[in-house]
């Protein structure tokens, strides 16, 4: 690493020697034709804003020979120390860590962040319950709401039963709307015993009208039951 530095210091240094200006000399290179390179923020290319994206374009300029490693990050104001940062390694302890959050979390799905942080306290762990949130956000380890059973509550207004005493004696249908991976649209038919809880039959067709229904009814073999169809 430091002799990659001293190298390419000593590159920019004989850039500015080139001009015959000494340490001025960088100034007239601003000037020049080719300080507008698709790497140093001209062309058709996206706009470099971020520290990682101007030390990409700094690569790529000083490695097609266009100016020094130093120059460029003159010309896309970037910082010496910025060009030469590297990100450190996660520590063991830090990646250990995450592995056991990740565990956890999957073993106790119910369970949210601040539990998980209780069960890594027992375990020893020294962790903030910030880290834990984070690592569960980016792995997609959220808590999904459960749903409550809607239960069929009061008695039908009508003549039509809507609770089962015995097998066959009150059917229920339902449309079920879907798409094929195509974006083809597709409607469904279910048929089932409101005592059992069986489903008797589905009807799968692009379109479903008052006529198909009842052919689907009228292809069930055990019609001759005496039933009624809420």
């Amino acid at each position: 690493m430091a002799s990659q530095v001293w190298q390419d210091g000593n590159e920019g240094c004989q850039a500015a020697q080139g001009t015959g200006k000494g340490k001025y000399g960088a100034k007239e290179d601003r000037g020049r034709s080719n300080a507008q390179h698709p790497g140093a923020g001209g062309g058709k290319r996206k706009k470099v804003v971020s520290p990682g994206q101007k030390r990409e374009a700094v690569k790529e300029v000083a490695g097609e020979g266009l100016c020094s490693n130093r120059a460029a990050c003159r010309y896309l104001n970037l910082h010496w120390s910025s060009y030469c940062y590297r990100a450190k390694t996660a520590r063991d302890k830090m990646i250990r860590m995450v592995q056991a959050i990740i565990h956890i979390s999957k073993e106790h799905p119910r369970y949210g962040y601040r539990r998980i942080r209780a069960l890594l306290v027992r375990e020893g762990w020294q962790v903030s319950r910030k880290l834990v949130q984070k690592v569960r956000r980016a792995e997609g380890l959220i808590v999904q709401p459960s749903k409550k059973k809607q239960r069929r509550r009061g008695q039908s207004t009508g003549k039509i039963p809507t609770s089962a005493d015995y097998p066959n004696h009150v059917w229920s249908w339902d449309f079920v709307a879907d798409r094929t991976d195509e974006g083809a649209p597709l409607r469904i038919l279910s048929l089932i015993d409101e005592f059992t809880r069986e489903c008797i039959s589905l009807t799968v067709a692009r379109s479903l009208k008052a006529s198909d229904v009842l052919a689907a009814l009228e292809r069930l073999p055990s019609l001759n039951v005496r039933c009624r169809v809420t």
